[in-house]
């Protein structure tokens, strides 16, 4: 029997987990990154003397930059289910 007669539902599932997985990790880096940006922001537009409303957006903006950018170069794009390491695939 070959290998062209697997099911591609499973095939189909295990991309949408993948992506799923990506997405809600970026969504968490960048949640986490714009806050923290916001409120340094927020605060460098009080030390700075410029509206808060500027520094928070700009800050915001900044923050997803970087959690965005540094979630693309520290990780793959698409995290996909792997079998652990140790056991051998074949057995």
């Amino acid at each position: 029997m070959s290998n062209d007669d697997k099911d591609p539902v499973n095939e189909w599932a295990f991309l949408g987990r993948g992506v799923l997985r990506t997405f809600v990790r970026d969504i968490i880096v960048i949640a986490g990154s714009v806050f923290i940006s916001a409120v340094i922001g927020f605060s460098m537009a009080y030390i700075l003397g410029f509206s808060s409303q500027f520094g928070i957006k700009f800050g915001a903006l900044v923050g997803a930059f970087i959690g965005l950018s540094a979630r693309s170069h520290m990780s793959r794009l698409f995290d996909y289910d792997h079998p652990p390491r140790d056991r051998n695939p074949d057995a």
